[in-house]
């Protein structure tokens, strides 16, 4: 594991323990969150092949801006290959910005990282393909409650090893900057 997922992944503890209602003039908030990702890569072959996965997320956020890190390992997906299947493992790292709330609590995202997508194969061809690129995204997010939110992103991957990979997720997050009204009340 690289030194900057152990520390990324040292902040999920850190800020489960951490109270969620603190105020946006506190500076910066933690903020954690589960999801689904679905991944769709054309990695071996022509075909876009495609899978889903669980997800970890956990990041830092102030003033609409974040640094993220995001986990995911896809369940074993087929190629147009016969016998050749794989699993990718997913680690991004990126730089995040969301839009400030409609009244209805809905937001826009746009997001740019580094992210490294290992593809396990295994049958006729086993071999391990690690690669490196950029990960896009374009998320739509809507506020659940004083600190929780729903996010959707799509995502494109580029790296030179291998060809765009596309994932689209849903996730769940708890913590960041807590809802507007909250922080206009406490002044």
């Amino acid at each position: 594991m690289k030194f900057k997922q152990i520390i990324l992944w040292g902040l999920l503890p850190a800020s489960l323990a951490l109270p969620m209602s603190a105020s946006a003039e506190e500076g910066i908030n933690f903020m954690y969150g589960l999801g689904v990702m679905g991944f769709g890569s054309s990695a071996q072959g022509p075909e876009l092949d495609v899978s889903g996965s669980g997800e970890l997320f956990v990041g830092i956020e102030e003033r609409g801006w974040s640094v993220e890190h995001t986990r995911a390992r896809t369940i074993k997906t087929g190629t147009s290959i016969t016998n050749l299947d794989y699993v990718a493992s997913v680690s991004q790292t990126s730089l995040a910005y969301r839009t400030v709330e409609s009244d209805s609590g809905m937001y826009y995202k746009i997001r740019y990282g580094k992210a490294d997508v290992d593809f396990d194969f295994s049958g006729a061809g086993s071999s391990m393909v690690k690669t490196n690129g950029a990960s896009y995204g374009l998320g739509l997010g809507w506020r659940m409650g004083k600190t929780e939110r729903f996010e959707m992103e799509a995502s494109l991957y580029t790296s030179d090893t291998v060809d765009n990979s596309y994932f689209l997720s849903f996730r769940y997050l708890w913590g960041g900057t807590p809802k507007a009204d909250d922080f206009k009340r406490s002044r």
